[in-house]
């Protein structure tokens, strides 16, 4: 059964992106300092995002989240564990600082490029890979503002790998991309990649 609130959305062809955390929540968890159970949270968000996006593909999300895993601490962690591990708190805190759900555009697109770039590479799971990264993109380019630049800038605060060196510029490209001066941001994300080539 299809909620009524999602006529809208199957009338443009949009996957079905269903209500999550409320930025409100979201708040109150990083206030909390960001607590295991918060993050696992936003990671079964994320989760779902890239459900709702690939909503009536054959997709094996069991093999794909066992294919999911990182390494904190000397503890491996895999699937949902994973995912909020490694990216629950930051996709967290780039809600909170752009004033977003977890059921925003912004991190609907963002969700599936990060389970995109995070499914191990590996024959089985190339095609999911593919899938989920172009219908991330297909979705941004539909719903997002100056679609390329916005989608660049998005994947540049996934690609920050000194998150707690570089969280002022993080925080401003955020806020920039919510205030809609999309070139700016997306501006200050080239000369970062500029930077960060230079020092490779």
């Amino acid at each position: 059964m299809i909620p009524k609130d999602f006529e809208q959305q199957i009338g443009l062809g949009m996957p079905l992106v269903s209500p999550k955390t409320k930025h409100e929540q979201l708040v109150m968890l990083s206030k909390q300092r960001w607590p295991s159970d918060g993050r696992k949270r936003i990671a079964a968000d994320i989760i779902k995002n890239g459900q709702e996006l690939l909503a009536g593909s054959k997709i094996d999300w069991v093999l794909v989240l066992n294919n999911i895993s990182t390494n904190q601490h000397g503890v491996l962690y895999n699937g949902e564990a994973a995912i909020a591990a490694h990216d629950g708190q930051l996709v967290g805190a780039l809600a909170v600082a752009s004033d977003w759900s977890t059921h925003d555009s912004p991190i609907v697109y963002l969700s599936g490029r990060l389970l995109a770039s995070r499914a191990k590479s590996s024959g089985e799971l190339d095609d999911f890979k593919r899938i989920m990264m172009q219908t991330a993109v297909n979705y941004g380019q539909k719903v997002l503002p100056h679609p390329d630049s916005y989608m660049r800038s998005l994947d540049f605060l996934l690609e920050v790998e000194n998150r707690t060196m570089h969280r002022k510029t993080m925080n401003r490209v955020g806020a920039l991309l919510v205030s809609g001066d999309i070139e700016e941001a997306y501006k200050i994300v080239e000369s970062f990649d500029d930077i960060v080539r230079r020092r490779v």
